[in-house]
């Protein structure tokens, strides 16, 4: 599909990323999207994660795999992006052997039917 991806150092605090080396890659490469992974149940800044997608035009996609059910200030982890994901893989939170789901709310996504091979 032609995307180059584009990685970014982690906190030791949460593990999701350090926060100024995210925006100085923001500023330099001037990426599309964010995959945001929240780690075994741990929760980001949210909020200047956030603020840091709306400032430079960047799409947050929440992969919520490990923390299906985390909050930030009262507000489900997967909540807060564009797209969120989940997986129902069996060592997840929930399991049906295979499989996942995604979620939005923005309109020119739903009613479309996602099918992965």
């Amino acid at each position: 599909m032609g995307f180059e991806p584009l990685l970014c150092d982690c906190n030791l605090y949460d593990l999701s990323p350090d926060l100024d080396k995210l925006e100085m890659l923001f500023i330099k490469e001037n990426p599309g999207s964010l995959i945001l992974v929240s780690v075994l149940g741990l929760i980001p800044d949210m909020f200047t994660i956030k603020r840091l997608c709306n400032e430079y035009d960047v799409v947050l996609i929440e992969d919520v795999c490990e923390s299906m059910a985390s909050t930030y200030w009262g507000r489900n982890l997967g909540t807060f992006g564009t797209v969120s994901v989940f997986s129902t893989y069996f060592g997840h939170a929930i399991s049906t052997i295979e499989g996942g789901f995604v979620n939005t709310d923005e309109d020119e996504f739903v009613g479309y039917n996602l099918i992965v091979p």
